[in-house]
């Protein structure tokens, strides 16, 4: 079991985190990262020496340089103030008013945090209502990481993955970042602000945007799980409360959640996760884990152990078809991996839990960054086939969730993109050369090639496109090898 309350000596504290001590420690910092990175990039020449030795030499460095930036940040105490101005984002930004106090009702009702104005992005851009609905497009309602410390859902820090999202799950597919309220920076809000801040979006979406919650998806990443998932919870909650806005409307398309925190009695515990099979090959520390435990759940509010926070302890029934990510590498892997059981065990649940193996934690927002691009690029493909099932998707969301389940999808999943890279390969060869069964036609053929070598520039159209291809370095060849190198220079050229 891990803590039930959160340690007020979590947040830092101490002359670094106020000034002159916070300037002076900047100081020292500066000069310790810059021994540190040189000590790094020689260390991790050699594999053997490398948190993995599976990884590369750049997946290496990167997640100890994501470890000593967080262990710095912890060291200073530093979250994140946040703005309700666009800035650069005019109407891509949007403001949204609370609901009703009547919308925020039992757990989600607190006589010390009350729901206030937020802000969000929509991406790619803010959609009129008329096109919503033509389109009948997916609409992803999601929450960013950041231990609610840190991030706002803005380009800055969420741009790339909002956009390959949207591209997985479909061309007419929009979604919205919430900047909700953090527990740290100028205006600390712990639980259950940020909850009540989804409550406000997600009635923003249906009521003054005017979307059916059929087509919203829900996704999180790490801590913005926890709020996709609190708010699955209330959804439930709340089903058939008289007078409530919510309680009649069908429920969301599904919900994604990426490396999610599900259990923050465990993220709480700095000793349990020092103890954790993962610790060399993860980039979150103990100490920083804690202090975002302690932010959201402060001990005279709120358990560790809640029911909203660590769902993973106390698994529902949600009618809404939830995909799980976990990597093989994070911390959280076990937790992640509870959570995903503990909830198909319940009857009626539909859950999909995907886990990649050998990777550090939220891979789906820093794979990029970090060095497991491919990685990061199957996790969004995983999540839409879920999505969207179909040609080249999975049926998940309508079976029996589970580990052994979602292996089987696994396979399925790879199985059909090695038959679309073999079908891709035979399509260029077939689009590239011209084959025939007849001997006279094949030798004809040869020389009408032959007899255009002398041309400076040779062109053939595949898909609609004319390819150059430079025959200047074949003008001292035989006419026969320089027909051959052209064909293979455009073949090559198929798959630049």
């Amino acid at each position: 079991m891990g803590r039930q309350y959160a340690d007020d000596n979590a947040i830092p504290h101490g002359w670094r985190t106020k000034l002159p001590g916070f300037g002076i420690w900047i100081i020292v910092v500066i000069f310790r990262s810059f021994l540190e990175a040189l000590f790094y990039s020689i260390y991790y020449i050699p594999k053997s020496l490398r948190q993995s030795q599976g990884w590369t030499y750049r997946q290496a460095c990167m997640t100890r340089l994501f470890e000593r930036t967080f262990h710095i940040i912890t060291e200073l105490g530093f979250t994140q103030p946040l703005s309700l101005e666009a800035g650069k984002l005019g109407d891509q930004w949007v403001t949204i008013n609370p609901a009703p106090s009547s919308a925020y009702s039992g757990d989600f009702a607190s006589a010390t945090i009350k729901p206030e104005t937020v802000g969000g992005t929509w991406y790619p851009e803010l959609p009129s209502k008329q096109s919503l609905l033509e389109e009948q497009g997916l609409v992803v309602l999601s929450f960013h990481s950041g231990s609610l410390l840190w991030l706002t859902g803005r380009p800055e820090d969420s741009g790339p993955t909002a956009t390959l999202l949207n591209e997985k799950l479909g061309s007419n597919t929009y979604s919205f970042w919430l900047q909700y309220r953090l527990a740290g920076g100028d205006n600390p809000t712990p639980y259950p602000g940020a909850m009540q801040d989804a409550v406000t979006a997600y009635i923003y979406l249906i009521k003054e945007m005017g979307i059916s919650p059929s087509r919203i998806v829900l996704a999180g990443d790490s801590t913005g799980s926890t709020i996709a998932v609190a708010l699955l919870r209330y959804l439930v909650s709340i089903k058939g409360v008289p007078g409530h806005d919510l309680a009649e409307l069908p429920p969301p398309k599904a919900c994604l959640l990426f490396s999610p925190s599900v259990e923050y009695s465990f993220e709480g515990d700095p000793e349990a996760v020092s103890a954790s099979r993962n610790i060399k090959t993860d980039y979150v520390e103990p100490v920083m884990m804690a202090w975002g435990a302690r932010a959201i759940a402060p001990p005279d509010i709120v358990r560790l152990d809640d029911p909203y926070i660590s769902p993973a302890l106390h698994p529902f029934h949600t009618p809404v078809p939830i995909f799980v990510q976990a990597g093989g590498a994070e911390v959280l892997c076990d937790s992640v991996r509870g959570f995903a059981n503990a909830m198909s065990s319940v009857p009626g649940n539909r859950v999909e839990y995907f886990e990649v193996s050998g990777v550090p934690h939220d891979v789906y927002v820093a794979g990029t960054i970090l060095g497991w691009p491919k990685e990061q690029e199957e996790i969004h493909e995983a999540a839409a086939s879920a999505v969207t099932p179909g040609p080249g998707g999975t049926t998940m969301l309508g079976e029996g969730g589970g580990i052994e389940a979602a292996a089987r999808r696994g396979r399925e999943r790879k199985k059909r993109k090695r038959e679309a890279q073999e079908n891709q390969v035979i399509d260029h060869s077939i689009s590239g050369n011209t084959l025939t069964a007849d001997p006279n036609k094949a030798e004809g053929d040869r020389k009408e090639q032959e007899n255009n070598v002398d041309s400076k520039t040779m062109t053939r159209s595949t898909d609609d496109k004319t390819l150059p291809v430079d025959k200047s370095s074949s003008q001292d060849k035989s006419p026969r090898q320089g027909a051959r190198e052209g064909r293979w220079a455009r073949f090559k050229k198929y798959f630049e």
